[in-house]
């Protein structure tokens, strides 16, 4: 990390700000020749952490009014020497900055290579730093709260705290494999038992946590079935508050899937309009039926919709006996109450996607189906696949130990299910980490990131 690494921070577009961000041994020797500050000698010895007025130039021509504050290292999110310049933000005064930047001797950076940098510099662990990019990418409330105390150390800390707990007991088992003649202390067998009982139990409730963080994290994919011209994109658009979808009287109309994000009273659906599901001789349509099916078996929850003006048909029923051998969450919505209402049965809802009616218990409904509890989301709630499978892995480990020590497998077979449930641990939050892995973690991140 001796290179000095320069990128734009701020997203492409115009706005009324950008910032170019400079990490680096060089960084402040870099800036100071392209940046005058309105008080002289302001930036000969800045103060850390001072923003300064001043204008930016390139060699002799001026490029703009910016703010200039330098960081000094290690008090700064890399960790290292930092300049940020804060100009206006237009994309070809940005461009034309980092062009500055970079004949000066900086080196572009590279796609999270700032956070990177914070990683290695240990400003961050890894838990942290894949919640950056949750902040970044979150699009509800609860997703950004939650995103956000992972970013403070939530989750880190009960991590650290059972990776701590793992090392302990490895000490005290491994010791008297090495020093069986000296006079140490050993835990007896039903405490080590114990201990290692509780960790796996931590182990699996953050496990089971997963299900309530992927929703909230990833959002619920929810599809619209049902057979042709029942009202599948009318409900789409009506929730989306857009004519998203085409709607017309015509049957088969829809002939691929359409998804979109919805923040629905804080939870966060990716809903997706599917083709009728039905018998058809049209090449086209039948593609689109198939990328129906196909949905449904990757959704987390089905609204199978209904038409009150036909009530219930056999294409229908054919799709509701489909809907249960996929083993999927569904529930019955009729729709069109506004032409023939229809008294729904028991746990079915009658909505008009024309009116916009019914919609508050659809989503009470959704709520219900998919589990999503606030009560049970934390700042311990796991919200990343590699964290789950770690955490899957660590805990078959100490399972695995459990077992050998019932069967009286020796100490230094048990030794090695201790160690690598707590090798799995530590990968969560970066303290064993493979370089491919490294590399394919921190690529996820934008440039100047």
């Amino acid at each position: 990390m001796e290179q000095t690494i320069a990128a734009i921070a701020t997203g492409s577009g115009e706005g009324g700000i950008g910032i170019l961000r400079i990490s680096g041994p060089r960084s402040l020797e870099i800036v100071k020749p392209m940046f005058k500050p309105r008080r002289l000698g302001a930036w000969d010895n800045p103060v850390s952490h001072q923003l300064i007025l001043g204008e930016c130039y390139d060699r002799e021509q001026l490029l703009d009014q910016v703010m200039a504050v330098y960081m000094k290292g290690p008090h700064s999110f890399t960790g290292e020497d930092v300049v940020e310049i804060h100009c206006h933000g237009g994309y070809f005064v940005q461009e034309r900055i980092l062009d500055a930047l970079i004949r000066g001797g900086a080196v572009p950076a590279q796609p999270g290579e700032f956070s990177r940098r914070a990683f290695l510099n240990g400003k961050l662990d890894l838990i942290q730093a894949e919640s950056i990019i949750d902040v970044i990418q979150s699009t509800s409330d609860r997703g950004l709260a939650l995103a956000a105390q992972h970013l403070q150390g939530g989750l880190s800390e009960e991590i650290n705290e059972l990776g701590d707990r793992l090392l302990t007991l490895i000490a005290h088992l491994e010791a008297t494999l090495d020093f069986p003649e000296d006079e140490i202390d050993v835990l007896p067998e039903e405490d080590l038992t114990r201990t290692v009982e509780e960790i796996r139990d931590q182990l699996r409730d953050l496990t089971a946590s997963y299900h309530q963080g992927k929703l909230v994290r990833e959002g619920i994919r929810t599809v619209i079935a049902g057979k042709p011209n029942v009202g599948k994109s009318s409900l789409l658009n009506s929730l989306l508050r857009e004519n998203r979808a085409i709607v017309t009287e015509i049957p088969g109309t829809t002939r691929d899937t359409i998804e979109e994000l919805l923040n629905m009273d804080g939870m966060l659906l990716r809903i997706i309009d599917t083709a009728g599901i039905r018998d058809t001789e049209d090449a086209v349509e039948r593609i689109g039926v198939d990328k129906s099916r196909a949905s449904i078996e990757e959704a987390d929850l089905v609204i199978l919709l209904l038409d009150s003006t036909t009530g219930i048909t056999p294409e229908d029923r054919d799709i509701e006996r489909y809907l249960q051998d996929s083993g999927k969450p569904y529930f019955r919505v009729w729709n069109k109450q506004d032409l023939t209402p229809v008294p729904p049965e028991a746990g079915e809802i009658a909505i008009s996607a024309r009116e916009k009616h019914g919609f508050e218990r659809l989503s009470a409904m959704i709520r219900t189906k998919v589990q999503l509890q606030e009560h049970h989301i934390s700042r311990r709630t796991v919200t990343r696949k590699r964290h789950f499978m770690l955490l899957n892995q660590a805990t078959e480990h100490l399972d695995a130990y459990l077992a050998g020590l019932e069967d009286g497998l020796p100490a230094d077979f048990l030794s090695i299910d201790l160690r690598s449930a707590w090798e799995e641990v530590n990968q969560i939050t970066g303290k064993h980490l493979t370089e491919d892995l490294f590399d394919r973690i921190f690529s996820e991140f934008c440039i100047g990131k």
